[in-house]
């Protein structure tokens, strides 16, 4: 037997929040783009992260799970991906889909920083990141929403004036900016 609920009052807003799509476009070809993300975010070391983080039982068992798979180098780790070319080909009988792969990646100990002082923030973290061949196959693009546009909701008067807030996620931003540029292969061009 369903059990009654009781009446209650609800209401709804809406909050303009305007987000920031970053794009990075390089001649690697999206399977050279995808070794180099799982490298850098240790995809084969992230095995059963979930279920370690979920069990564990204190702020140090936290520490030890992240620090393991990130081996104090890597500032985020594998979550999940979601390849969107496959189902997309099988659905329109079609083998031309561009490979397109969506990666939840993440880091608890960046993640604690933020949503300590705004749980709203959980809406993007973990942050996700789209890796897409470019449709002639000729390069890739790297796209993620910039965390400090998504992640910093205006108050009701539109602002966010929290600093501590805002100085979290700038450094995610910067995080985020190095790992694209790293996949990429930004980060070697800037040292020639």
């Amino acid at each position: 037997m369903c059990s009654p609920f009781r009446p209650g009052t609800a209401s709804m807003s809406v909050t303009n929040v305007n987000a920031k799509l970053m794009t990075f476009d390089t001649s690697l070809s999206y399977t050279e783009v995808v070794v180099r993300l799982d490298e850098a975010i240790n995809k084969q070391g992230s095995g059963g992260i979930l279920m370690k983080l979920k069990s564990a039982k204190s702020r140090e068992e936290i520490n030890e799970v992240v620090n393991a798979i990130t081996k104090l180098e890597n500032d985020f780790l594998y979550f999940l991906d979601i390849r969107h070319h496959p189902w997309l080909n099988i659905y329109y009988e079609t083998t031309t889909t561009p490979s397109t792969v969506l990666y939840t990646i993440g880091n608890p100990l960046i993640a604690q920083t933020i949503l300590r002082h705004d749980l709203r923030a959980g809406l993007h973290i973990p942050p996700r990141l789209l890796v897409q061949e470019k449709a002639d196959g000729k390069g890739t693009l790297v796209m993620y929403q910039l965390p400090s546009s998504v992640m910093v909701i205006p108050n009701e008067g539109g602002v966010n004036e929290n600093e501590e807030l805002k100085r979290a996620v700038k450094s995610l931003d910067e995080k985020f900016e190095a790992l694209a540029k790293k996949v990429v292969g930004m980060e070697e061009k800037q040292k020639l």
